[in-house]
């Protein structure tokens, strides 16, 4: 063919013309790319940029990029290449239009990315070498179309005899300039419209005695077929179809366009499952391959179709068949439907989902009557039910502890002892968890941290040496104007952590500073609103010359302040792998919602899910984060990167990110890092700064030290070594420096003093509840 007579060939199309003409950018091909972008007669479609503008942004999914950013990396990506030449042109004959498109590797990666997560890459890839065939193209139209917009198959052989007529048209979705085509041509051509690079096989004959073994890959004529979808109408083709894939053991899926009634039949699984559900007997081929007349074919069509469960409607019609209508009815809607019910089981059995053979139904009509409303007033918080508070007690006789008596204690009566434990169950603990029991004997406070040892938040008891030096500094906070402590002794045992003191009055030059905080402990709060302002220069050095009269007294106890918006970023980071890694983990996604969120006012542990302060969409997150279905999933897929950015907002709106660490070789380094914490909290509300912890990051660091949890979570340990890394660079820590409290300051624009709720006293007290 010379090279004039070439593109007059392509431009010629028959009427069974199904196949698009790839061109590509070769010697021959640009002749006529240039010849047809000349020829007034042929649309051209050129929107390569938009497509590889697309498929930037979608490789950078993190944020927006701005308009200059995807234009220089389009650049970047072309590497010198013409645009013009860059990807594929199609051309379509029977539209006359020729599109300029990416190549079929990276037009699949734009075109699929909507997929992703309900189908993964790997099953993407597992699809798109199944060849599935579809018999009968009414129902099978739409299943064949849903399946080629999910790209759902590598291959596929559509076959049907029809053409369509103008009935047909109030359930096949095509335009009324397709009348007298063939139906295979129709979705053919479709298919090749939404995605060229899928391959279709057509069969315009329908399936016939003498092309089934080719249709479905039998005895070698082609490759095996991986699933069959029958929507046709032929009694002896729905048996002879299932007599083969029963043979080759491969499954078949039918829909019955009624009550959204959907067939599965797995003989891939089950060699001995009887054809159609056994429902018309032990019958073959050779049986019903010569009945001619509809009344010959009731006798097996009745019980197949089980007229019982048919909806009233095509009961009634069924009786009009042959008097008022001539066959019976399908309605678009339901036909539909079943494009989407046949799609979508057709790919949970491609990808070995769990998908058993029977007749299963989703009748719409019954689904959404009246009556079936979902109780909405019923859904606080879907798929969370919350365990008791009540925390286990230490079991540890206070006789054990061998306090020997002492002239030198105040011995306060029970009631003052009662005063000071009625405040000190203010104060502040990790989650609003309030993991201590208190008690008082003889002169002496028993303080126990009740937090759970085996917790991987929990690691070398890091909470509970950290809430209770929190508490400790509460209470010597409390006592200050009156006394101090004439003995601390701090215990740590297999089942926990304790501390006991006495008193002894108060030496005033001594303790002068502690009481100094008193009228500061109503003032403490968290908050995690928006910053109205930036903390002013003269404000921030007031209360660092604070903190730093503070960390004299504390030495190995350290504070630092970050506030340059690289660092900030990189904190931030730090925080979403570790948020990461505590909800994908099912021990300690289940601690966090179970535990330390709060979503009824009766909840008096646990942070109120309204103090978050989240907007919409973050809300939506929560809740979607808190289903633990939804962590198995991207647990599997090693995925959940949004599950960190529920706080990237709020970091990233910060004056600064500060951390309290201490150096762990010094005795109860972290116990002391709880005090310390403690006063520094209480100097924020001195100086009307807001504090908004952030607990993963120090929960989580250890862990990236434990060999047992590496080998236990691989991916979990890498997001948990990834934000330790960032914590320890960023703040510049050693090797025996460990983090006890990050959290973000700022201006807010809330008022001081509003916590969270608290139990009630007889739950603080050791042996009261």
């Amino acid at each position: 063919m010379t090279n004039s007579a070439r593109p007059r060939a392509l431009r010629d199309c028959a009427k069974n013309t199904v196949k698009p003409h790839f061109l590509y950018h070769t010697t021959d091909d640009l002749e006529i790319i240039r010849s047809f972008k000349q020829d007034e007669n042929i649309h051209l479609v050129d929107e390569i940029y938009s497509q590889l503008a697309e498929l930037i942004e979608l490789r950078n999914p993190v944020r927006d990029l701005e308009d200059w950013e995807i234009k220089a990396k389009v650049e970047e990506h072309l590497n010198g290449q013409d645009i013009a030449e860059y990807g594929i042109w199609v051309y379509y004959p029977w539209l006359r239009t020729m599109v300029h498109l990416l190549d079929e590797k990276e037009f699949a990666e734009v075109r699929t990315n909507r997929n992703k997560y309900k189908i993964t890459e790997e099953e993407q890839e597992t699809l798109s070498k199944k060849k599935i065939g579809v018999v009968g193209l009414s129902v099978g139209q739409s299943v064949s179309l849903t399946m080629a917009m999910e790209r759902g198959f590598g291959e596929l052989r559509i076959a049907d005899f029809d053409e369509l007529e103008l009935t047909n048209l109030n359930r096949i979705r095509t335009g009324v300039h397709t009348l007298g085509l063939p139906k295979t041509t129709i979705v053919a051509r479709e298919i090749a419209e939404i995605d060229p690079f899928l391959n279709v096989v057509v069969f315009d004959e329908g399936i016939t005695e003498d092309n089934i073994d080719r249709f479905m890959g039998m005895n070698g004529e082609a490759e095996p077929l991986d699933l069959i979808i029958d929507e046709c109408d032929g009694l002896d083709i729905k048996i002879l179809l299932r007599e083969k894939a029963k043979q080759m053991k491969i499954p078949v899926v039918m829909d019955m366009s009624d009550r959204g009634t959907l067939d599965v039949e797995r003989f891939d699984e089950e060699k001995d499952y009887p054809l159609l559900h056994g429902l018309i007997g032990d019958v073959d081929y050779s049986e019903v391959k010569n009945l001619g007349t509809y009344e010959d074919k009731i006798p097996y069509l009745l019980p197949m179709i089980d007229t019982r469960t048919l909806s009233k409607r095509l009961k009634a019609s069924m009786l009009e068949v042959g008097t008022s209508i001539r066959t019976w009815p399908q309605l678009a809607s339901a036909v539909t439907l079943g494009g989407a019910l046949g799609a979508d089981v057709t790919r949970r059995i491609l990808l070995n989902a769990d998908q058993g053979s029977g007749r299963f139904r989703i009748d719409l009509e019954e689904l959404t009557s009246r009556g079936k409303e979902v109780d909405l007033s019923a859904v606080v918080n879907p798929s969370i039910m919350r365990r008791s508070n009540k925390e286990d007690e230490l079991q540890i006789s206070l006789a054990d502890l061998k306090v020997e008596a002492s002239d030198a204690r105040v011995v306060l009566d029970e009631k003052e002892a009662l005063i000071y434990f009625e405040e000190l169950r203010k104060a502040p603990s990790s989650g609003n968890t309030q993991p201590w029991k208190a008690h008082y004997e003889n002169g002496v406070f028993f303080f126990f941290a009740t937090c759970d040892l085996n917790s991987l938040t929990n690691k070398d008891n890091h909470l509970g040496k950290v809430n209770l030096g929190v508490l400790m500094a509460h209470f010597e906070i409390l006592i200050a104007k009156n006394y101090s402590l004439l003995e601390e002794h701090i215990i740590e045992t297999e089942k926990g952590f304790l501390a006991w003191v006495s008193l002894k009055r108060g030496d005033e030059n001594e303790h002068k500073w502690k009481a100094a905080f008193e009228n500061l402990l109503d003032l403490r709060s968290t908050q995690r609103d928006e910053r109205k302002e930036a903390i002013s220069q003269e404000r921030f050095e007031a209360f660092q010359q604070d903190v730093n009269d503070l960390m004299s007294k504390f030495p190995g106890v350290k504070t630092q302040y970050k506030n340059k918006p690289e660092e900030i970023s990189s904190i931030c980071t730090s925080i979403e792998r570790a948020d990461m890694a505590r909800f994908l983990n099912q021990e300690m996604h289940e601690e966090l919602f179970m535990h330390e969120l709060a979503y009824s006012k009766d909840d008096k542990r646990g942070i109120a899910v309204n103090d978050l302060m989240l907007d919409l969409k973050n809300q939506v997150g929560l809740e979607l984060v808190s289903d633990p279905e939804v962590i198995k999933l991207l647990n599997n897929w090693e995925k959940g990167g949004a599950l960190g950015k529920l706080t990237r907002e709020k970091v990233m709106d910060s004056d600064f990110m500060c951390l309290i660490s201490v150096d762990q070789n010094l005795p109860q380094a972290l116990f002391y890092g709880g005090k310390v914490l403690m006063y520094i909290w209480l100097l924020c509300a001195k100086h009307n700064i807001a504090v908004h912890p952030f607990t993963s990051p120090v929960f989580l660091g250890p862990l990236a030290l434990d060999q047992n949890f590496k080998s236990a979570y691989p991916y979990l340990h890498e997001l948990v070594q990834e934000s330790r890394n960032i914590l320890h660079e960023v703040y510049e820590l050693g090797e025996n420096d460990r983090p006890v409290f990050l959290t973000r300051l700022f201006q807010s624009s809330l008022p001081q003093g509003s916590t969270s709720q608290r139990i009630p006293l007889k739950e603080f007290m050791y042996g009261e509840s």
